[in-house]
């Protein structure tokens, strides 16, 4: 099928959003870590691909964290802004949270039940792995020096797996002089990490009265398989579905089985 109709929107005077497809209900998605680094050029045809099946008689709202956040904003912080744009724009809805948006859904439905009627918690536990946190401290260096060609190279290394990480690097390793171009919003991107550096959803899990379905995969390099068991566990009406061989770049290594798989829990054709 062929991509969505797309529309970019501002919510509340400061929130962008990316509108795919024209259908009543809203869909409402929390993108992953690097929203702040994406360029607009790409940014809508990406958006629109990664969101096309979801927006087949749906409006799937893919709306970014706030801009300039200041140092020191937190994953709770995150949170109520959406639940600010869900009580002002939308009311209770279903939410996709991709990555670090997993993290800021997670807190979302946990605080603001009454906004979220399902949820899914894609590519991200409740917490990081001290395994993983010298990644995340290396990609805060790497943007505070600014050497933006090192931290999206490092990025897609470190989101995919197998055949799909090797096309990323072979179409990036050409375009280096966009890849040295200052992004978006570069204060943000490390706004952002240090708050996932910080944050621990577990004491909020057992309050996410929503069903959940949270998604990964077995050899995602940034969140260890045990950490999306251990979440899976602690949400009271939740199932955990996992991806053999596929990285943290799940969505796209296999889209096809993913997004079937997020389809049937939204039930589409079988609405509450």
């Amino acid at each position: 099928m062929g991509l969505p109709p797309v529309k970019a929107e501002c919510l509340l005077g400061q929130y962008a959003c990316i509108r795919v497809g024209t259908g009543p209900e809203p869909l409402i998605v929390l993108p992953w870590i690097n929203d702040s680094l994406e360029r607009s050029a790409d940014r809508e045809k990406l958006i629109a691909w990664v969101c096309r099946e979801y927006a087949r008689d749906r409006s799937v709202l893919w709306i970014s964290r706030k801009r300039n956040m200041p140092a020191g904003y937190s994953i709770p912080e995150m949170a109520a802004d959406y639940a600010s744009i869900l009580a002002k724009e939308y009311g209770r809805a279903d939410v996709i949270g991709l990555s670090l948006g997993s993290v800021i859904a997670q807190e979302l439905a946990a605080t603001y039940p009454h906004l979220v009627r399902r949820i899914v918690l894609a590519m991200a536990g409740a917490r990081l792995a001290r395994s993983t946190l010298g990644i995340y401290r290396h990609w805060i260096q790497l943007a505070q020096q600014r050497r933006w060609q090192e931290l999206y190279l490092d990025l897609i290394a470190r989101t995919y797996a197998g055949a799909t990480r090797a096309v990323f690097e072979s179409i990036l390793s050409r375009q280096d002089k966009s890849l040295s171009e200052e992004p978006p919003s570069p204060s943000d991107f490390v706004v952002s990490v240090n708050a996932c550096l910080r944050h621990d959803s577990r004491p909020q899990l057992l309050r996410i009265e929503a069903p959940a379905l949270v998604v990964g995969g077995t050899e995602d390099q940034l969140m260890p398989v045990e950490l999306f068991r251990e979440m899976a566990e602690m949400i009271p009406n939740s199932r955990l579905h996992l991806f053999e061989g596929a990285g943290h770049g799940v969505f796209a290594e296999r889209k096809d089985e993913f997004d079937h798989l997020i389809c049937g829990f939204l039930g589409y054709g079988n609405r509450d």
